[in-house]
């Protein structure tokens, strides 16, 4: 039997899931958000620590940005990792390789950040997981990175029997729909693995090095610092809700096109319920 899983950020307030109900119903995995670039998840920390205390295998995931270097991705997220005491018994990290909402499309540079990342996590872990879809993956002309060793694919593909990947390669986790879920407030990305929760690959992680350059978790803050943190990261979301709006604007747009202007095709009524699902996730996000 498939192992099944969950993927979880900041969209989710760490009140919001009950890890043990998903424990006792059959899940075994989680991925949870570490940064959207090099901007840390404020809630990383509360889910990793609740999804693993119930045994769930868990790991990180970091949003590639292709306007921000990335060393200072990959320094984001091992800041976080350290926070947690990431290691042997995880998940290996992953990364999420897609369109940002906040920034125009370039394949080019996506995939240059991508391909630096897979390889310094890479070497840094032991492995690593690519969240892509196949647009994305056609859009940056579809190399061969996802077939290389130590590459794990995670594809989003919902509500399909089987997924549909980049060159036909095979899947290690599938993101297959969203929705309400027992145990999750609101909806939630759905998630299978490969195989089962014996085969997940927990082991491929490697202790990280110890790294000088490396800041240790920040001490307890005073309330007063806590409140600017707080009221920091209030602004972080109006503006992530204001990239959000202006996303889902351009993705209705692109809907009403396809709807008027297509030919029916089972390509078109699959771009279009795509395109659908999109627009309901960004609604949902929203709120």
């Amino acid at each position: 039997m498939r192992a099944r899983g969950i993927d979880v950020s900041h969209h989710q307030a760490p009140s919001s899931v009950d890890w043990e109900k998903l424990a006792a119903t059959g899940h075994s995995f989680a991925f949870v958000r570490a940064a959207n670039g090099i901007k840390a998840d404020m809630t990383f920390a509360a889910h990793f620590r609740a999804a693993r205390s119930t045994g769930l295998a868990v790991g990180p995931y970091i949003f590639v940005r292709q306007g921000q270097s990335a060393d200072a991705q990959l320094a984001t997220l091992v800041r976080q990792l350290d926070a947690v005491g990431h290691g042997n018994g995880d998940l290996p990290p992953a990364l999420d390789v897609e369109p940002h909402p906040g920034e125009k499309f370039d394949g080019d540079r996506l995939f240059a950040r991508a391909a630096a990342l897979v390889e310094q996590v890479r070497d840094r872990f032991g492995a690593v997981v690519v969240y892509t879809n196949v647009s994305t993956w056609s859009r940056m002309g579809n190399p061969s990175l996802l077939a290389e060793r130590g590459v794990l694919l995670w594809i989003a593909h919902w509500d399909v029997q089987e997924p549909r990947t980049p060159m036909d390669l095979p899947w290690d986790f599938w993101q297959f729909r969203v929705g309400p879920l027992d145990g999750v407030d609101g909806v939630i990305d759905q998630n299978v693995f490969r195989a089962s929760d014996r085969e997940l690959p927990r082991l491929g992680v490697r202790e990280l090095p110890t790294d000088p350059t490396t800041p240790a978790p920040p001490p307890d803050l005073t309330n007063a610092e806590l409140l600017e943190r707080i009221e920091a990261h209030h602004g972080e979301l109006r503006t992530e809700l204001g990239e959000l709006g202006k996303a889902l604007c351009e993705v209705k747009a692109e809907l009403a096109f396809l709807r008027d202007n297509a030919r029916d095709t089972s390509e078109t009524r699959e771009a279009v319920a795509n395109l659908g699902r999109r627009v309901a996730v960004l609604e949902n996000a929203r709120h």
